[in-house]
């Protein structure tokens, strides 16, 4: 975690009290870290739906619709709960704990009871609500982690939604090892393990307040500044600031604006010179002390040159704060234009669009095989003489379910690094799209050439580096791009684009699946069981690599905002 937090000047040590803060924000953070791994366990969906449609007699169509329904909850609850995390991102965390223990279950009272206990609907309306608990529960972590860390948010975002990703591996491997090919225990673990961390999470994830800023004063030609002399009757006057539309659930920030009065007159009929907030570094200190403690033996003239270089110097140093913090707390884009839209604003932005369809193709793609990954396994091994036991298609399922999750995080961390490496080559984040979209190419490629279940690691990591890349950048070009603000109910209004996306992709899976099954309800074709699907999923590909390049270009130039456009 080192290098997460304040930056604090050269030469300058924290404070007690700024050290106390730092501890409360990585405790927040390993907080945020743990719920969000409760958090992504709806793609651990395929470890177990197999066994599910076994048990209780399911068509294909009717797996992918339950599965497709846990992706309903997540995404389509992104909207008003993103509205609620905007306002108080602590909250959504405890609801969502609730919400993954009232639906997983019953999910488990059905695979216990056996085939007739519950019927598709209910199956599907519990499988939303374990949805639904993820989207609240991870949401508020994730704005609690960027909050925090407002000058690191690409890391300390990226750490919170690596954990989402793991999830699914943590909780299959721990599956593997507790409850082998006993799925209705498994889903009693994630009953109580996901509400529980939840709930206990909430408590110690907390919006740490940032540091204090100071601001100095501007030098200019009708109201010069002067030190303070031993003696002299130059008042100095101090009043604290708090700068309007500060969110509910955001850090309470404070600013010192400092204003000077002439001698004589009285330091309530001096305005402020100036009222822009800079950091109060250490430096700045150092600075502070030096300007108003001067000893009296020098000459008006020094006096004068050195307060004109000092002035230039505050000057210059607070634009580039200004740039790149209100850039941070996503109040402007890269020309340092106010960036605060939302609502229809957002409809209207041609950058949102563009977004969606990068979402939807490539999420799409990544949801299809997230979901049924457990079904191109069975269908793989249908065809071999003698069938495999149930253990080992258990193990195999959750293999690929571990590598999907692991990759996944891998690329969710090193994209919110990467991304943050970019924006300092003055390169849009943009470029992890790219990327995101040439994995997911050779992913669907590869699905449609393999034949033999030892090669599906192969689509699995491919999988999971494609997904993870995909989200482990589009929170922060959100918040760049839109604000942060309303970057939850942003976030939650792009998300929908994986409803449409993953909709189209697990519909059209299962509708082949079921067309490809013999008599028996089995297919044996191997990979000619779920091979269209893949057909379908390579030209949402290709369709979401056109949209990455226009975002690139568009992009081009500036540091991941809003900056560069004008290209396309």
């Amino acid at each position: 975690m080192a290098g997460i937090g304040q930056p604090v000047s050269a030469g300058s040590a924290m404070s007690a009290g700024e050290r106390s803060l730092q501890r409360r924000r990585m405790v927040s953070l390993a907080a945020s870290t743990v719920i969000a791994l409760a958090a992504g366990t709806n793609y651990v969906y395929s470890a177990y739906a197999p066994q599910l449609g076994e048990t209780l007699q399911l068509s294909a169509k009717e797996i992918n619709l339950i599965g497709t329904f846990g992706n309903l909850g997540m995404y389509v609850t992104g909207i008003p709960s993103g509205i609620i995390v905007d306002k108080s991102p602590r909250l959504p965390i405890f609801f969502g704990g609730l919400c993954l223990a009232a639906g997983y279950y019953p999910m488990h009272l059905a695979m216990a009871r056996g085939y007739g206990s519950m019927s598709v609907p209910w199956l599907c309306f519990f499988s939303g609500l374990t949805g639904v608990g993820s989207c609240c529960a991870f949401g508020g972590a994730l704005k609690i982690a960027a909050l925090n860390f407002p000058f690191n948010r690409g890391t300390a975002t990226a750490i919170a939604l690596a954990a989402f990703g793991l999830s699914a591996f943590f909780f299959s491997t721990l599956s593997s090892i507790l409850f082998p090919g006993n799925s209705a225990d498994f889903l009693f673990l994630l009953a109580t393990a996901t509400s529980g961390i939840c709930c206990i999470g909430y408590f110690f994830c907390r919006v740490v307040p940032v540091s204090t800023y100071s601001a100095i004063p501007d030098l200019n030609e009708s109201n010069r500044l002067h030190r303070t002399r031993s003696g002299s009757s130059t008042k100095s006057s101090s009043r604290r600031f708090s700068p309007p539309g500060e969110e509910i659930g955001t850090p309470s920030k404070s600013y010192t604006f400092t204003s000077v009065a002439p001698a004589g007159s009285s330091s309530s009929s001096s305005p402020p010179l100036h009222s822009s907030p800079i950091p109060n570094t250490g430096d700045h200190a150092t600075e502070s002390s030096s300007l108003f403690t001067k000893s009296s033996s020098e000459s008006d003239e020094d006096e004068h040159r050195r307060d004109v270089e000092a002035a230039a110097a505050a000057r210059l140093r607070r634009q580039r704060y200004e740039t790149s913090a209100a850039g941070e707390n996503g109040l402007t884009d890269n020309h340092g234009l106010r960036a605060d839209i939302s609502g229809w604003q957002l409809v209207m932005s041609k950058d949102f669009w563009i977004l969606f369809g990068i979402m939807g193709a490539l999420s799409g793609v990544g949801l299809m095989t997230i979901n049924n990954i457990g079904q191109n396994v069975r269908s793989l091994l249908a065809p071999l003489d003698p069938p495999p036991s149930d253990k080992t298609k258990s193990h195999l399922q959750s293999l690929q379910v571990s590598l999907i999750s692991l990759s996944s995080c891998i690329s969710r961390i090193l994209s919110g690094t990467l991304s943050d490496h970019l924006t300092t080559l003055s390169r849009p984040r943009h470029l992890l799209f790219l990327i995101s979209s040439f994995l997911a190419l050779l992913a669907t490629s590869s699905a449609l050439i393999i034949s033999s279940p030892t090669q599906l690691p192969i689509l699995s990591v491919l999988t999971g580096l494609s997904y993870g890349a995909l989200f482990g950048v589009a929170p922060t070009i959100v918040s760049e791009t839109f604000g942060v603000g309303r970057m939850s109910t942003n976030w939650g209004a792009l998300t929908m684009a994986a409803v449409v996306g993953g909709n189209v992709g697990n519909m059209w899976y299962g509708a082949v699946a079921d067309w490809r099954k013999g008599e028996e309800g089995v297919c044996y074709g191997g990979k000619r069981c779920y091979r269209d699907a893949y057909v379908l999923a390579l030209g949402m590909v290709v369709g979401g690599m056109g949209m990455a390049t226009w975002a690139v270009r568009r992009n081009w130039g500036g540091t991941g905002g809003t900056g560069g456009r004008g290209k396309g």
